[in-house]
């Protein structure tokens, strides 16, 4: 839909070309088209010292009434700071239950994909990423590559970060 302010505003998710003409006539077309996005997905973000672990949330918006079956992602980050080690769909996430989830990783990359037998329905946390730091400090982005649900409905995606915080220094007095 477009209000009469000319602010355009997706109702389903999809791609459109627009056209618009004011009242003095002047005509104007897309040069290209604008994909409408039905969710958004994010990867959080989290902070943890050297040698430990992190627990980092990836979120939806509403996917209610978008007919959800299955969806995967990918990030990318820094594979020389961290290590990705699991997925968790613990109570209260939206994949608990739900159906399968299955992890795949390599160095700096890490892929989840999932799939259910009736709709997914609800926003808020999907999944937790677990993530193993290593010796060195440092932080990284946590990028979302890529981001479908049904094979066939790209996410508009938010990427995260990690920081792994320097052990402070111990003194004995």
């Amino acid at each position: 839909t477009m209000s009469p302010a000319g602010v355009l505003t997706g109702v389903e998710p999809g791609a459109v070309r627009v056209v618009a003409v004011d009242n003095a006539g002047r005509r104007y077309t897309t040069d290209g088209v604008v994909n409408v996005r039905g969710m958004g997905l994010t990867a959080g973000s989290g902070s943890t010292f050297p040698n430990l672990g992190v627990s980092v949330p990836v979120t939806v918006t509403s996917v209610s009434g978008l007919g959800i079956r299955s969806g995967q992602f990918t990030l990318t980050f820094n594979g020389a700071l961290l290590t990705a080690t699991g997925v968790t769909t613990p109570a209260g996430t939206l994949l608990d239950g739900w159906g399968p989830v299955q992890f795949g990783t390599s160095s700096g990359t890490c892929t989840v994909g999932f799939a259910g037998g009736s709709d997914l329905a609800g926003s808020g946390t999907l999944c937790f990423l677990q993530f193993a730091a290593g010796a060195t400090a440092g932080s990284t982005s946590l990028t979302v590559t890529q981001g479908l649900f049904n094979e066939t409905l790209p996410a508009k995606t938010t990427n995260g970060s990690i920081s792994v915080q320097s052990i402070p220094a111990i003194s004995i007095s």
